[in-house]
């Protein structure tokens, strides 16, 4: 996902304007980020890869993930010289465009109006609540949600039947992760109470609504989510990626259903909320699965998906 960084680090430090979320960096030009370069260059990572875990683990958490896992008690950049002269670094610079929910939306709508593209083809449709009830935003959520209630009325919803017309899902922009502070709703009046909050302990919270998809596919009738690793490295100025071709999914312990929406082990597939349960590991162990075994589940379901090259390859 190739999108333009901002040298804004946190939240507390910039504003929810789209113009100061997507700036361009400062301190090094862009370039091209040629995400998965070659096959050698992959196979030249895999091979060292044995040899750089055990340094790396002790420098470093994990590089350019595909989602947060969780917050380092130290949030300064840590400086690890080694004995080729490198530095390692905890975090990547600007990575608050990567893990932040706010940001990311903004990123990858810019990202495909840039290819003349209409994002929401791509993701779900979303609004970004800067100001409580009377943004303008959320007037505009508020009548589609009408909308969508009448049947004889055409919305933008008919695009996408998978997605449906009632559920929907809130997300604080800023400052959490591990689910924190998610809900799934279909009821206005409960979506109106959340997102009017907009301070948080003192700092300003902005909330982004997202259709959920009310028909998504499903791990033996229950949610998963797909996680993938990428290196990202600069060198003299030049940003590369590097995409890991293994990576892994991660399952619920109950039974996807609609009809329950206030129940987090159904609708919420992170490690922190599905660890809770009793039923944690039942299924698989860790709530994992590879992607090899998820080839093995489409294989038997007669789902005409080859997952490596058909959607590993849309991530990266």
């Amino acid at each position: 996902m190739d999108s333009q960084l901002s040298t804004q680090a946190t939240d507390k430090e910039s504003t929810s304007s789209k113009e100061n979320l997507i700036t361009t960096p400062k301190k090094s030009k862009l370039a091209s980020a040629s995400l998965g370069n070659t096959s050698s260059e992959i196979q030249f990572k895999k091979q060292n890869s044995a040899t750089a875990n055990s340094s790396a683990a002790k420098n470093s958490r994990v590089f350019g993930r595909g989602g947060k896992k969780g917050e380092d008690k130290d949030d300064d950049k840590e400086e690890n010289p080694t004995s080729h002269g490198l530095l390692n670094y905890s975090k990547m610079e600007n990575n608050y465009h990567l893990s932040n929910k706010k940001a990311i939306f903004y990123n990858m709508k810019v990202y495909y109006e840039a290819i003349g593209k209409e994002y929401h083809h791509y993701l779900p449709l979303t609004f970004h609540i800067k100001e409580g009830l009377n943004d303008p935003q959320f007037l505009k959520f508020e009548q589609l949600y009408h909308d969508a209630q009448d049947p004889h009325k055409p919305t933008i919803l008919d695009q996408f039947p998978k997605f449906g017309k009632t559920l929907w899902i809130v997300k604080p922009g800023e400052n959490t992760n591990r689910g924190c502070g998610i809900q799934v709703s279909r009821d206005i009046d409960h979506i109106k109470s959340l997102v009017q909050n907009t301070n948080v302990n003192g700092n300003r919270r902005s909330y982004i609504i997202q259709k959920y998809i009310e028909k998504p596919l499903l791990y033996k009738n229950r949610k998963f989510d797909i996680r993938c690793f990428t290196m990202m490295c600069t060198i003299a100025g030049n940003l590369q990626g590097y995409w890991y071709t293994d990576g892994y999914l991660r399952t619920s312990s109950r039974e996807f259903t609609i009809k329950n929406v206030s129940n987090r082990y159904v609708h919420l597939t992170n490690d922190a909320v599905q660890k809770k349960l009793d039923d944690y590991g039942k299924f698989e162990s860790g709530n994992k699965l590879s992607y090899q075994e998820f080839q093995k589940y489409l294989d038997s379901q007669g789902i005409k998906c080859d997952f490596a090259k058909d959607v590993t390859t849309k991530i990266r």
